[in-house]
């Protein structure tokens, strides 16, 4: 009997450890949240604060945009996928997003950059990531996003589906 007990209890155990990681798990979305919100990390709604303007005439950088779509049913794409631009200078890409499915459905864009240390020498001064977009079925939309280059990269975003 002491061998059934035994084995009772480690089972009473391991389902509170499954149930305190299932909780950890469940808990740590809102808590990265309020980090990244105390620290300004990750911060999509605000632009970007800009310290140098002085536009390098010397030299040109190629900067793509990879547009994709994650979990949404829509187009999206750069109208202009590849420019070319000299570090400092204040440039506006237009895109097009187009919802193609038969109901109104709301996203947010979420930029990323290539390669990754990249992204803290791309300032966006006015961008359609900064807020949630709601696209009505079939219509397309178009959004701008104003950014200053500083040394070259690729700027990736992303449409996911808005946080309720």
């Amino acid at each position: 009997m002491s061998a059934q007990r035994d084995n009772r209890a480690l089972l009473g155990k391991l389902c509170v450890i499954v149930v305190a990681m299932f909780g950890f798990g469940y808990a740590l979305v809102p808590f990265y949240e309020k980090i990244c919100e105390a620290t300004g990390l990750r911060n999509l709604a605000r632009a970007d604060v800009v310290t140098n303007t002085q536009v390098d005439t010397t030299r040109a950088v190629r900067v793509e945009f990879d547009s994709n779509v994650r979990k949404l049913p829509w187009r999206f794409r750069a109208l202009t996928p590849v420019i070319a631009v000299h570090p400092g200078e204040v440039r506006e890409v237009t895109f097009e997003i187009v919802n193609t499915t038969d109901r109104p459905l709301t996203g947010q864009a979420v930029p990323s950059y290539g390669p990754q240390q990249a992204g803290q020498y791309f300032k966006k001064l006015e961008c359609f990531c900064f807020a949630k977009q709601t696209l009505q079925p079939g219509a397309p939309g178009f959004a701008g996003c104003s950014w200053l280059e500083m040394e070259r990269e690729t700027a990736n975003y992303r449409d996911d589906p808005a946080p309720k």
